[in-house]
């Protein structure tokens, strides 16, 4: 297996059904995930971008089937894992962990730590209790904490404690991916920092590969190796986080980009604004998503949406970035 056939997905879409009436008759469908592909290579961090209610949390539960996609594909070394019985799946889940944004409400309050940490052994492998509470004391090690948190309460803890048990559970398995879906940002800023600099570290000891959520622009450009930006349920941009950053091609990633604060107040730029709102999910606009906000908008943008295509070293879905870069 090759780095780009990892992870791939072709095609995908979560449709939500709107129902009313009594008979709870379909009248619509939100569109959380709308035809979305994109591949994730072996060892790399790549992040989804794009504001609240854009479809990133959904599309990161679809790669994992912890809600199951509407269509599409979703290939992870080269094997469609939605073709894969409830059995299958569950033996695949050792490889692909998830880590949410909360830990307060993804950690059992009434579950020790040791007990949090070690389910998925005993889920999973078969061990002896005495060797189930080592490898949890390792992992707790790795997270830089000790044995002597082996017997408390999750809510004994601080945020920042409780995000590296949920991460040292995720890590139980030995996992290859993990989709972390926005772990930073229930955390003060100290926090937050020391949590990252511990997921950098933990993927190079580990070879780990990173689908990392987020709307803080920040984090994810001290974290990703790559970035997809989303709209609406549909990826506007994918490129590398330099090429991104340094030369954002879509008017949306362009307008999201302008809005990050310099660090020096006496650095001047102008900040590009949004005009409007996020349209209503559950009636999306014809053609492109984003063409009521965006200043160059014509005719075409209105009538057919746009599809993802090769510009200047990524992939952008906008009919006019040659006129307007």
């Amino acid at each position: 297996m090759n780095e780009s056939g990892f992870l791939k997905l072709e095609n995908l879409k979560k449709y939500f059904p709107i129902e009313e009436g009594f008979f709870s008759k379909v009248v619509g469908h939100v569109k959380a995930v709308d035809d979305i592909s994109l591949q994730v290579k072996k060892g790399e961090t790549f992040a989804l971008v794009g504001e609240s209610g854009c479809g990133k949390s959904t599309l990161a539960k679809c790669i994992l089937r912890l809600i199951e996609p509407t269509e599409g594909d979703i290939i992870y070394k080269n094997k469609n894992i939605l073709e894969l019985d409830d059995k299958e799946m569950k033996e695949l889940r050792k490889e692909l962990q998830i880590v949410f944004q909360d830990p307060y409400w993804s950690l059992n309050p009434r579950m020790l730590v040791k007990d949090i940490i070690g389910e998925p052994l005993k889920e999973h492998r078969d061990m002896k209790t005495n060797e189930i509470e080592n490898r949890v004391i390792e992992l707790l090690n790795l997270m830089g904490m000790s044995e002597d948190h082996l017997r408390r309460y999750p809510h004994e803890f601080s945020g920042g404690q409780q995000q590296r048990v949920a991460l040292a559970r995720a890590l139980a398995l030995n996992p290859d991916l993990l989709v972390l879906d926005e772990p930073t940002s229930a955390l003060d800023v100290s926090v937050q920092s020391q949590i990252l600099n511990l997921l950098i570290d933990l993927q190079e000891r580990f070879d780990l590969t990173y689908v990392f959520i987020s709307h803080d622009l920040g984090v994810v450009q001290y974290l990703a190796d790559r970035i997809g930006i989303m709209y609406l349920g549909k990826l506007v941009e994918i490129g590398d986080k330099k090429d991104v950053f340094d030369d954002p091609q879509h008017p949306y990633t362009q307008a999201l980009l302008s809005s990050i604060p310099e660090p020096n107040p006496r650095d001047k730029k102008e900040i590009e604004t949004l005009g409007g709102s996020v349209p209503d999910p559950s009636n999306p606009p014809q053609g492109c998503n984003f063409h009521p906000r965006c200043p160059y908008a014509e005719e075409v943008c209105k009538e057919k949406p746009p599809h993802l295509s090769k510009h200047h070293g990524r992939q952008v879905s906008c009919y006019r970035v040659d006129e307007i870069n």
